[in-house]
């Protein structure tokens, strides 16, 4: 990885001109013409593909419901019973419901039926 971020310094570094020839680097002369392709690459490569993957954990945050199975960053797995604001209540085994911040939420494992459904035990 080292190596590819080097080749355009050395693209740039042979910027004597040849006997005759006009002084200039050719492409990657320009600082500034390399400094925007790498923020195009870096652009490209990692910050749109982080906004994309922030956006779809936003949606799944919001779109948390009533029955949902759940993992918590603690990996603390449950099924949502209820729903405020900025907090969530988990039931994780009988008689035990912790309240946790929605950003807590890591993965929806599942979806449930809506507030009506019952679930299956085992």
């Amino acid at each position: 990885m080292q190596s590819l971020l080097l080749l355009p310094l050395a693209l740039v570094q042979d910027t004597q001109p040849a006997p005759g020839g006009s002084p200039g680097g050719g492409l990657f002369g320009n600082p500034l013409l390399l400094m925007g392709i790498l923020f195009a690459i870096l652009y490209f490569l990692v910050l749109r593909p982080e906004r994309r993957r922030s956006k779809a954990r936003a949606a799944m945050i919001a779109g948390v419901r009533k029955n949902d199975h759940v993992v918590t960053t603690g990996g603390i797995h449950g099924t949502v019973v209820g729903i405020r604001d900025t907090e969530v209540l988990l039931r994780v085994d009988e008689n035990v419901r912790l309240r946790v911040n929605r950003e807590a939420i890591a993965t929806v494992l599942e979806r449930g039926e809506g507030s009506g459904g019952g679930e299956a035990k085992s």
